[in-house]
């Protein structure tokens, strides 16, 4: 039987060809994009190697007097093509990003002659694109770029909008907190400890926002809770009240657990007499969070040290820890002892606490 006679036979041939000329294509392309990332690659270490040893010896002083009389915004031993100038800024950003001024000054000032090439990648389509642009234009030309990179927390792209909000915090300017703020509910893709860690890079300074913020009402509770553990974390002592008196009101279980660990940390032991009736919670990690309050604010001597000890028996283990390591923080280190000896099912962990403090 000829291939020729019979349709059927034909039609699979040519599928069968069509899908091998298509692998062939695609092995064709991807051949391409490999010889082009390599020769990418050869010419940013060419260009890297020529830019490197000027770029260095600028940024240790080597040739500052030299610099300093000269007029000329760019050197002309650093001319660079203008397919080459984001390149030349992501290097100079690599360096920047490892010294502190003056030196990083310099490096700041050989940047601003090139920055002007990130304008059209701000507004590109692409949010990768965006977001990048914005990271080298808030370590390079933060001074001039301030209400580019604020705006930049409007981003439709929470990647972009972080990008903004990282670069803000790094300088920790107290005028750039309240516009974070406003948009801090956006962040929803983000934890809450890394964004009180990015509110806490504004230093004391930012506590009376943060403490507006915390007592808000409006404010959604998870954004409350970024702004009472970014209290606790710049040590805020005027934080303190106001989270004792919002405590008992309080309904969602992770900000109540935010505040206790805010008066645990910050608090005195007449603060306790809020903190305590939550440790009959029925979330774990704010019955945790009690315990650990009340062994830092009470002493061995108080009636406290039954409410820890009778967390030793709390059905959460993390509760049960919390309790072992808060008798051992008050001094009760015999009572551990003693349920490290027993049959308890709790043994072992009071002999691990033991033995790690050992």
């Amino acid at each position: 039987m000829s291939i020729g006679g019979d349709p059927v036979l034909r039609l699979a041939v040519a599928a069968v060809l069509g899908m091998i000329a298509l692998t062939l294509a695609f092995m064709g392309y991807a051949l391409l994009l490999h010889v082009g990332s390599v020769r990418t690659e050869r010419r940013r270490r060419a260009l890297e190697a020529r830019w490197r040893t000027d770029l260095l010896d600028a940024a240790t002083g080597e040739v500052g007097e030299a610099r300093a009389d000269s007029e000329r915004s760019v050197d002309p031993e650093l001319e660079v093509a203008p397919e080459d100038q984001v390149l030349f800024l992501e290097l100079l950003t690599r360096y920047a990003r490892a010294l502190e001024y003056p030196e990083r000054r310099v490096l700041e000032e050989r940047a601003l002659p090139y920055l002007p090439a990130l304008h059209r990648s701000l507004e590109d389509r692409d949010a990768y694109r965006r977001a990048h642009a914005l990271d080298l234009l808030g370590e390079l030309g933060f001074d001039a770029a301030q209400e580019r990179i604020v705006a930049g927390l409007a981003d439709g792209s929470s990647l972009v909008a972080m990008v903004a909000a990282r670069a803000l915090a790094r300088r920790g300017r107290a005028e750039h907190l309240p516009p974070l703020l406003a948009h801090l509910g956006s962040f929803e893709n983000w934890s809450v400890g890394y964004l009180s860690s990015l509110l806490s890079s504004f230093g004391p300074d930012s506590a009376p926002e943060l403490r507006k913020l915390m007592t808000d009402a409006e404010a959604p509770p998870r954004v409350r809770s970024v702004a009472a553990q970014a209290l606790a974390a710049v040590n805020d002592l005027d934080a303190v009240d106001p989270a004792t008196a919002l405590l008992p009101g309080e309904r969602d279980p992770e900000l109540q657990a935010d505040l206790i660990r805010l008066i645990g940390k910050l608090g005195r032991p007449d603060h306790l007499a809020h903190v305590r009736p939550l440790a009959a919670s029925p979330a774990p990690h704010v019955r945790a969070a009690v315990v650990r309050a009340v062994s830092q604010l009470s002493d061995r001597r108080s009636s406290d040290v039954e409410l820890v000890a009778g967390a030793l028996d709390d059905p959460s283990p993390w509760v049960a820890l919390q309790a072992a390591q808060g008798l051992l923080g008050l001094g009760r280190v015999e009572d551990l002892g003693r349920l490290a000896a027993s049959s308890s099912p709790r043994a072992a962990l009071a002999s691990e606490v033991l033995e790690t403090s050992a």
